[in-house]
């Protein structure tokens, strides 16, 4: 295997409002998307500053290209010149559009003409060629968000950070971003680690997620997710999932899809429920664990599902290894991916 970019081992940062970041190993590989994927507070921002040597860990370390990186570093200026980081609300000059991204060459030290058709290509990939005059005050959320993206991509650093591209933007500009994103990474050997809470977006531009909460990676799926075949006419269809049941899901879409099913939202019972729930098989227990305040509870019916209760309803159900219990669930609580 290659030697990773950059590398986490036993990371632990803890800041002033009591919030500690705590991440035992982490590498992340040349031409690859990595999601850091997480609830607002789980620590991805923190995360991403901490990759891109703007912050430093207390302890453990943060190598690239398997050399540590520290706030003592010599060289640690022409290190974070190896990496952009694209914040939620990105930063932008006074002035046009090209200006903008003229003065971010300027300040890593790279000629205008030296990378004049990159400059080209990237605005109007993103449909900002034609903007290329306008003052960014003038601009819309959606604009000064590609405009932030274009600047970085025109770089070409070996790993490109982006916090939240899409946060706050609407279905159209979250579409050409991530559009623009998976035709850049195609042809890329460049590192890319986007931080969200769009679990669908996660999945629909990365294979490899990380989950995030409360500071720490999280080792349960947030979500099960399988591959399965759509099947059906209208928005309620029928989906085989591959070596396991075939359960109702929503969605108008079909074909060779990933299905994900939140392991909050089945429910586990001794007898089938009467419910106006569509999905309702008997599995058996094959795992057991404790996470965080909630119990994980792993039942097989052909592939595993992951489901998430409270100690109390443990308890009731007297839930035991090799126990057979049924699962329940919404087909509107199947989310179908891609």
């Amino acid at each position: 295997m290659e030697k990773p970019v950059l590398k986490v081992e036993n990371l632990s940062r803890s800041y002033k409002d009591g919030f500690t970041l705590q991440i035992p190993y982490l590498e992340f590989q040349e031409g690859k998307i990595y999601t850091l994927f997480g609830p607002n507070g789980a620590g991805k921002t923190t995360l991403l500053n901490l990759l891109a040597f703007l912050d430093f860990p207390e302890k453990g370390k943060i190598l690239f290209r398997e050399k540590e990186v520290t706030s003592k570093n010599s060289n640690l200026v022409l290190l974070r010149k190896k990496i952009t980081l694209v914040m939620q609300d990105p930063y932008l000059f006074k002035g046009s559009v090209i200006q903008n991204v003229y003065y971010g060459l300027e300040l890593r030290s790279l000629k205008f003409n030296e990378v004049k058709e990159k400059i080209g290509k990237a605005l109007n990939m993103l449909g900002l060629w034609k903007l290329r005059n306008r003052d960014v005050q003038t601009l819309s959320g959606g604009e000064r968000q590609k405009l932030a993206l274009a600047r970085a991509i025109i770089l070409d650093t070996e790993a490109l950070l982006l916090d939240e591209p899409t946060a706050y933007l609407d279905e159209v500009y979250t579409a050409s971003i991530e559009e623009f994103i998976s035709n850049i990474m195609a042809k890329s050997s460049r590192t890319l680690i986007m931080a969200t809470h769009n679990l669908e977006q996660a999945h629909r531009l990365s294979k490899e997620i990380i989950f995030l909460l409360g500071g720490r990676i999280q080792s349960v799926s947030p979500w099960n997710a399988y591959s399965a075949e759509v099947r059906g006419e209208g928005d309620l269809k029928t989906a085989q999932i591959n070596s396991g049941p075939e359960i109702y899901v929503v969605t108008k879409k079909s074909g060779r899809r990933r299905l994900g099913i939140d392991p909050k939202n089945i429910i586990l019972s001794l007898d089938r429920i009467e419910s106006s729930a569509l999905n309702s098989f008997k599995g058996k227990v094959t795992s057991i664990k404790e996470i965080n305040d909630l119990m994980q509870i792993t039942v097989k019916r052909g592939v595993d599902f992951n489901i998430l209760i409270t100690h109390k309803s443990f308890a009731e159900l007297k839930i035991a290894l090799g126990k057979d219990l049924y699962l329940t669930f919404k087909a509107s609580a199947v989310e179908v991916f891609r």
